[in-house]
């Protein structure tokens, strides 16, 4: 068994119920009890003193059923007052807070409806100038001598189209005349002769004469692209709708000629449904951030974003656009089911900046919804005159449901007059037409900025009141109760701390140390510890003892200086922490105290403070278990989150067993601490030692043998140099289900066949060796 050195150590002195006084009425009380008992003897002389202890105990009896009475009268009084303030209380919380919930809804309510009156207002005012822009062309087609559909070349596009997107709030808009296929050669013939508009475009842009600008060859032929992005000579049947001007023009002669027409699904049902419905068209929108960089959807994209920057300081980043198309007619005259579609306009909207301005400064945190039939859902915040992307999907809080506020966005109620039949609608409407919808709702951001503390300041201030109410009737029972209720609600906060910090041994003694101190200064008692006051000014023996069985174990993480020196310092943190809490966990299981961590150095002792037989094989389980949920953790979670070159560190572990002495070093911020040479070689074998491997000393092993662990010990084939040590025998200590059990006699039999149970295998094993010793250590 082991031996331990230690001072007589009293327990902590139990808080008393009562004041002396009160004791001293108790005891008194026993003793009545105790002398009611004989009794017999008052009847026997005849003095009458048995009356007179009749007499003490029915007023005993009675001053008992007072307090049981006030005890009551206290209890019901207390609890209506408590009810009351309750009651109070609660009504003039939830009336006040109701009433800030009111007006925060009644200006959701007003800025929701003027949001979306102004949104639609605009949405329906910005394509009528798309209309208008649309009808030029018809115009121009009437007008101007010697031009017919498909042959028509708006002039001074640039101009005119720049002022229709300024005003629309568009980032470009093109043009795809309507091409019949005995028409295609001529069409083709005609677009190489007349592509100056491409040069006046970027001359006007770049502000330079149109002579200094250079503009790519335009592809001769009408062309279309492949899956495979490869672009060959248009081969379908008519008609075709070939991209032509532009807005803003762009030095990229990728795009022009290609047919859109078929090209991708989007341009082929939105075109077929103009061409049946005779109307425009909103299809889904679509995220050209999220396509590949070379889609030619995305390339040509960027192009028209690179050119519009130079007529607009509005900033595009990776909110979704939605291309729409609309009619070009050959007349402006009847109803647009009685004309013929000659071309069709495509403009882009970046949906985002349809949502700045619309509200005042400092309406902020309104969540707003914008979905279509298409299945698509996306959601925008509006902060006063600016709005942000938050994501795709429906990302509102659920719980202001009931505050919701729509609208349904449509084109043609203002610009066609027979658009006003829904039902029709619905029946006509192909696959590429998706109506969009607006949905607002107040976000936790808005709930805040208009409601306040007040309703709690109100509670607070009226239960404030009741509280003094019920301290000025309860004085009495609290003056005294008062200093039992600091006694013990001291006592369970510094318990609570010093058990977290300390073992019980030395908590006790520490408590019993501080009793004494108070009691001196009180001038109750005088000072009668050992030893006095010391050198350092400390009264007593220092608090410390001896362990004599003890193992001790010192853990270092390989690679995290390096690891550490790449991360930040809160990645640093999320990884000791995980590790530090999981070898804790062990700890606690295994019945190992954990003495402190420095840096990426974990140090831990077994025989303290308790003694235990097995210390040796205890740290040897603990070291073994912490070292596989180590290389659990590194290649699971953590590589997951921190990187996957945390799955290069490993634990290098080192293990020495002896005396060891343990204690508190009195002064600012004491905490227990071990001393001696066991500590110091302990962490010898770990600086020494292998990554991946438990490095263990002589003493160690001799312990782990006498515990009949022998065979989980490998000797080290080479010597150690330790500081202050000289040469040392050292082991390996390692233990997995197909490990031979032979003794300590056979690991030294196998020391002469090289280092196959060495070094070498430090290496080979880790990887493999660890991940399943977690399982088996629990039934070694």
């Amino acid at each position: 068994m082991p031996t331990t050195t230690r001072s007589n150590t009293p327990k902590l002195e139990q808080v008393p119920l009562y004041s002396e006084s009160e004791s001293d009425s108790v005891n008194g009380g026993s003793e009545v009890f105790a002398n009611d008992s004989g009794g017999g003897k008052e009847d026997m002389d005849g003095s009458g003193n048995h009356k007179h202890h009749f007499d003490d105990h029915e007023a005993l009896e009675l001053a008992k059923k007072e307090d049981t009475y006030v005890w009551y009268l206290r209890f019901v009084v207390t609890a209506l007052l408590g009810a009351m303030a309750l009651a109070v209380c609660l009504s003039v919380y939830f009336v006040t807070k109701r009433s800030e919930e009111a007006d925060m809804e009644n200006d959701f309510v007003d800025l929701s409806e003027k949001l979306v009156d102004t949104f639609e207002l605009t949405f329906q005012q910005r394509f009528g100038i798309v209309d208008n822009f649309a009808q030029e062309f018809t115009s121009y087609e009437k007008d101007a001598p010697n031009v017919t559909w498909p042959l028509v070349t708006m002039p001074d596009f640039e101009r005119r189209a720049g002022r229709t997107a300024a005003l629309a709030d568009l980032f470009c808009i093109l043009i795809l005349p309507m091409v019949p296929a005995e028409q295609r050669v001529e069409w083709e013939q005609y677009a190489v002769a007349n592509q100056g508009w491409r040069g006046e475009g970027l001359a006007l842009q770049q502000g330079i004469p149109i002579e200094d600008v250079e503009v790519g060859e335009l592809r001769p032929r009408m062309f279309k692209v492949l899956d495979n992005g490869t672009r060959v000579p248009e081969d379908r049947p008519g008609p075709y709708f070939p991209i032509w001007q532009t807005f803003p023009a762009v030095d990229f002669s990728g795009h022009t000629h290609l047919n859109l027409y078929r090209w991708k699904p989007l341009y082929t049902n939105s075109i077929d449904a103009i061409l049946k419905q005779k109307k425009p068209v909103l299809p889904a929108s679509y995220d050209y951030w999220g396509a590949p960089k070379d889609d030619l959807r995305r390339v040509v994209f960027n192009k028209y974003v690179a050119s519009y920057s130079r007529y607009s300081s509005q900033t595009y980043e990776d909110d979704p656009v939605m291309s729409f198309f609309y009619p070009i007619f050959d007349r402006l005259d009847g109803k647009p089911q009685d004309r013929e579609v000659k071309a069709v306009l495509l403009g882009a909207i970046y949906w985002r900046t349809y949502f700045n301005g619309i509200l005042p400064p400092g309406a902020n945190g309104i969540h707003v919804i914008l979905e279509n039939q298409c299945d698509q859902t996306y959601t925008y915040r509006v902060d006063g005159t600016e709005a942000q992307f938050l994501g795709h999907g429906d990302l509102h809080d659920t719980k202001y449901d009931y505050l919701e506020t729509q609208v349904d966005l449509t084109l043609g109620k203002d610009i066609y007059a027979y658009d006003n039949n829904q039902e029709e609608q619905d029946q006509d409407r192909l696959e590429a037409d998706c109506r969009y919808k607006l949905r607002v709702y107040p976000s936790q951001e808005f709930h805040d900025d208009h409601t306040s503390n007040k309703p709690l300041l109100y509670t607070i201030s009226l239960a404030a009141v009741f509280i003094f109410t019920s301290a000025v009737f309860l004085l009495y029972d609290y003056c005294v109760e008062r200093r039992q209720k600091v006694l013990l609600k001291s006592a369970r906060q510094s318990g609570a701390i010093v058990q977290n910090l300390f073992p019980e041994n030395v908590r006790n003694r520490m408590y019993q140390e501080q009793e004494e101190e108070d009691k001196m200064r009180d001038g109750k008692d005088t000072w009668k510890a050992d030893g006095g006051t010391g050198a350092a000014g400390f009264h007593g023996r220092p608090n410390a003892d001896l362990f004599q069985e003890t193992t001790v174990f010192f853990a270092d993480l390989v690679g995290f200086t390096a690891w550490s020196s790449k991360r930040t310092p809160v990645e640093v943190f999320e990884l000791l922490e995980a590790l530090y809490g999981a070898f804790d966990k062990i700890a606690k299981r295994r019945k190992v105290f954990k003495v402190e961590t420095i840096g990426d150095c974990y140090v831990a002792v077994t025989g303290i403070p308790e003694p235990q037989d097995n210390h040796a094989a205890i740290m040897a389980r603990f070291a073994v278990s912490c070292m596989a949920e180590m290389n659990r953790m590194t290649h699971d979670e953590l590589a997951e989150t921190l990187g996957e070159d945390t799955k290069d560190l490993e634990m290098r572990v080192g293990l020495h067993s002896g005396p060891t002495t343990a204690g508190v070093l009195r002064g600012e911020r004491g905490r227990f601490q071990l001393f001696g040479d066991t500590v110091n070689v302990a962490s010898r074998m770990e600086s020494n030692g292998v990554r991946g491997r438990i490095h263990a000393s002589q003493s160690t092993a001799d312990a782990l043998t006498a515990s009949g662990k022998g065979h989980w010990l490998t000797p080290r084939e080479e010597k150690i140099l330790a500081k202050g040590k000289g040469e040392m025998q050292t082991y390996w200590v390692q233990i997995n289900p197909g490990t031979a059990r032979t003794g300590l006699s056979s690991a030294h039999s196998n020391h002469s066949g090289g280092d196959k149970h060495g070094l070498s295998s430090a290496h080979s094993n880790h990887s493999t060796g660890y991940e399943n010793e977690f399982d088996a250590v629990a039934d070694v």
